[in-house]
């Protein structure tokens, strides 16, 4: 972000701080949930330890199991949908 801005990294970081506090008071405001709170999502990655085609078969594979559907029959190349 400070490159892409043209901003010290002091400043960057004020500004993410900035745009997370604003986040954050929106989710609040809005929809009366803690952004932070883990129960409010279903699966949460740390991406920096994996690499994409790892992230998109964990994602894959949590939604099926959500709605139930199975890939036993489905190359793994295949799409999701027809």
């Amino acid at each position: 972000m400070a490159q892409r801005a043209n901003l010290t990294l002091e400043q960057a970081l004020l500004e993410i701080e900035k745009i997370d506090t604003a986040r954050d008071t929106f989710i609040w405001q809005n929809f009366h949930q803690d952004i932070a709170s883990s129960d409010n999502y279903d699966l949460i990655l740390n991406t920096s330890e994996i690499k994409l085609e790892g992230t998109t078969r964990i994602v894959l594979d949590a939604i099926q199991e959500k709605l139930g559907v199975s890939a036993k029959n489905r190359p793994a190349s295949a799409p999701l949908a027809p």
